[in-house]
C-alpha cells in the first residue's frame, strides 16, 4: 500500500490529521463529520506503530512511556471501533464518552451580549475528567515527527498547535455555527453553553437550573455581493448568508448605500469583502501583464 515509512506518514496519517483540522476550523456542525474525521486521525496515528520497519519498531507499552497520550488514544480508538471496552483499566470505557460539541460562549461588550461558537471534540474518562481528542491527536502527531526524526526518515519537524480561538473574541470575530441535517434521519448535536469572565480572563459553563431553552432552525438567507470591473465588465461574486433577524433588519434599509453599509457590519460580509478586494487586486495585476 505505502512503499516506506515516509510515504505512509505523510500519505496516510498526515492527510487524515490534516483533514480533521480542516473541518474543525469550518463553522459547519450537525452530521458528525468532526467526530468522524477525528477518529480516523487517531487510527492513523494509534496504528502508525504497526506499519514501522520490526528493528525499530516499539511495542504499545514502550510507546506509552514515551507519550502517555498515545496510550488514551489507543483507548479511544478501541472504544470507537468495538462499542465498550471490558478487558484491563483503559482510560475510556464507551464510544459514547467521546462527542462532537458545539461550544458557545457568551460574551458582552458596549452593545450587550454575543455569542461565538467553536467546535471541539470531548473525550470523557473513566476518572471523571474530560480530554479534547484534537489535543490529544496533535500532541501524538508532534511525538511521531519527533520518532521519525531521531529514525533520520524526516528532517527536524516543526511542532503543530491545534487551532484555537484566542479569547475573548471581539463581536465582528464571532461566528455563529451553520447546522446540516438530513431529512428522515435524526439529528444529534450536543451543546456546551459557557460565559467568559472578564475578571479572571477565563471561560466559564453557565449554570442553566431553572431556565428553559429555545431552539431556532432556520434556512439561511443569500446574498450576493458582486463587484464588477469597470473595463472588462469581468464580475465576482461571493454570497453571505443571513439569518431572519437580519434579513428583517436588511430588508428595512431604505437605499442601497444603508444595505451596503449594513452588510459590512456583519463579520461574514467583511471576510467575504476582503476575498472579494484580494480576488480584484490578482484581476488588476494579471490585466497589467498582459498590456
Amino acid at each position: 500500500m505505502f512503499d516506506d515509512v515516509a510515504g505512509l506518514f505523510h500519505e496516510n496519517v498526515m492527510v487524515a490529521y490534516q483533514d480533521y483540522i480542516s473541518a474543525r476550523t469550518s463553522r459547519v456542525a450537525g452530521r458528525s463529520k468532526d467526530l468522524r474525521l477525528a477518529l480516523t486521525a487517531a487510527a492513523a496515528l494509534f496504528h502508525f506503530r504497526e506499519h514501522l520497519p520490526k528493528k525499530v519498531r516499539r511495542s504499545r507499552a514502550e510507546l506509552e512511556k514515551a507519550c502517555g497520550d498515545y496510550g488514551l488514544l489507543g483507548d479511544i480508538v478501541n472504544a470507537s471501533k468495538h462499542g465498550e471496552l471490558t478487558r484491563g483499566s483503559p482510560r475510556i470505557r464507551n464510544a459514547t464518552d467521546v462527542q462532537e460539541m458545539v461550544v458557545l460562549t457568551e460574551y458582552t461588550d458596549e452593545q450587550g451580549t454575543y455569542c461565538d461558537s467553536e467546535k471541539i471534540i470531548s473525550v470523557k474518562l473513566t476518572d471523571g475528567s474530560v480530554r479534547e481528542l484534537g489535543e490529544i491527536i496533535t500532541n501524538v502527531l508532534n511525538f511521531w515527527l519527533n520518532e521519525l526524526h531521531a529514525m533520520k526518515v524526516m528532517s527536524k519537524p516543526r511542532a503543530f498547535v491545534l487551532p484555537t480561538k484566542s479569547k475573548p473574541v471581539s463581536r465582528d470575530q464571532n461566528v455563529s455555527p451553520d447546522l446540516e441535517m438530513i431529512q428522515g434521519v435524526r439529528f444529534k448535536q450536543h451543546w456546551q453553553l459557557t460565559r467568559y469572565n472578564y475578571e479572571t480572563g477565563a471561560v466559564e459553563p453557565i449554570d442553566l437550573t431553572g431556565y428553559q431553552l429555545k431552539f431556532r432552525i432556520y434556512k439561511p438567507a443569500e446574498v450576493n455581493l458582486v463587484l464588477t470591473h469597470n473595463e472588462t465588465g469581468k464580475s465576482i461574486t461571493r454570497t453571505v448568508l443571513l439569518n431572519p433577524d437580519e434579513l428583517d433588519r436588511f430588508r428595512q434599509l431604505r437605499n442601497d448605500d444603508e444595505r451596503q453599509n449594513y452588510l459590512a457590519s456583519l463579520g461574514q460580509s467583511r471576510k467575504a469583502l476582503q476575498e472579494l478586494a484580494e480576488e480584484a487586486k490578482d484581476i488588476e495585476h494579471l490585466l497589467r501583464l498582459r498590456q
